[in-house]
């Protein structure tokens, strides 16, 4: 699949799936700072995401690796949260 076919397909999945659920309509009570951590969630979804991606095209569709990255990835992140690290 070409370069410009992935990136058109990540581009309408972010806006199909991720963006319906980042509350850009802001409700009463929310203020900007919120909506700043919403669009920095997103964006590390996508960046995350990509690298997941990428992994099971580099390896010739064996999804594993990307799963095995993905619970690391997860684990060192909740490891991080856990000790106030983040």
């Amino acid at each position: 699949m070409p370069l410009k076919n992935i990136l058109l397909n990540l581009a309408a999945i972010s806006l199909g799936v991720v963006l319906p659920h980042t509350e850009l309509i802001p409700n009463f009570g929310y203020s900007d700072p919120i909506l700043l951590f919403v669009w920095l969630g997103v964006i590390n979804a996508f960046i995350a995401g990509s690298v997941y991606h990428f992994l099971m095209l580099y390896f010739k569709r064996n999804l594993w690796y990307s799963i095995i990255c993905h619970g690391v990835y997860n684990s060192l992140a909740i490891s991080f949260i856990y000790f106030d690290y983040l």
